[in-house]
């Protein structure tokens, strides 16, 4: 009976979004144990990241550097003032700022 519970509750929060480890965390099992009921049962599994992907979508930017339009997760953009494409391009921006060149020189 004990294990007809956990498998229930094991159920509810992955449908809740929780991920294997943190369901068998939560229940007291291992994420293994986890898996294999949900096979057993049925379920179908969510892709790795997939739940991270519903809760940060995200976000169109233009590189201030080259004006090239990309893409970023919104939890990394809270974080960080100037956004650029790729690191070839915050590099040449900080040897912009550091050499104090106009920033007209931008988007060449």
């Amino acid at each position: 009976m004990v294990r007809k519970q956990k498998l229930d509750k094991a159920l509810e929060l992955y449908r809740k979004g929780y991920s294997l480890r943190d369901v068998g965390d939560l229940i007291g099992v291992h994420q293994i144990t986890v898996h294999r009921w949900l096979v057993d049962v049925g379920e179908e599994r969510r892709s790795p990241g997939q739940h991270a992907q519903e809760l940060w979508p995200r976000d169109s930017f233009l590189c201030p550097m080259c004006g090239r339009s990309y893409e970023r997760r919104q939890s990394v953009a809270k974080g960080s003032k100037a956004h650029f494409c790729s690191r070839d391009c915050h590099a040449r921006a900080r040897h912009y700022v550091k050499n104090g060149m106009p920033m007209r020189f931008m988007f060449r």
